[in-house]
């Protein structure tokens, strides 16, 4: 599904639920929340080597649901030290670095791929 980076929505939808149509059932909140601009960008760095704006390096490995309330997860591995596994929320992995609280980051995104292929 995520072969080359290249999936729909359609995709992301069915994968983390496990059918189609079933966010909307189950009344889930981050589908129809993911921008277009964010998808295009999630889905680019799907099985690849990203940079966090502090310089470390992680390997993007998909999707998770947490069981709890359901917000969509990016499940991600350090490639540094112990390469511990790690999830953060959908939206907080694709945001942008506060200016304010870092202003001298060059970076744009908290997260970004490491080499564009």
């Amino acid at each position: 599904m995520w072969n080359n980076g290249e999936c729909s929505l359609q995709d992301i939808a069915t994968d983390i639920t496990g059918c189609e149509g079933h966010s909307k059932r189950n009344n889930i909140n981050s589908i129809d929340t993911i921008t277009e601009e964010d998808f295009k960008r999630f889905s680019e760095m799907v099985f690849r080597v990203v940079r966090h704006f502090k310089n470390k390096d992680y390997y993007v490995m998909g999707l998770a649901r947490h069981t709890e309330t359901n917000e969509l997860m990016v499940l991600y591995k350090a490639l540094y030290g112990k390469n511990k596994n790690y999830v953060r929320p959908f939206k907080m992995f694709m945001s942008k670095v506060d200016k304010i609280k870092y202003p001298k980051v060059i970076q744009k995104y908290r997260i970004e791929l490491k080499e564009k292929q």
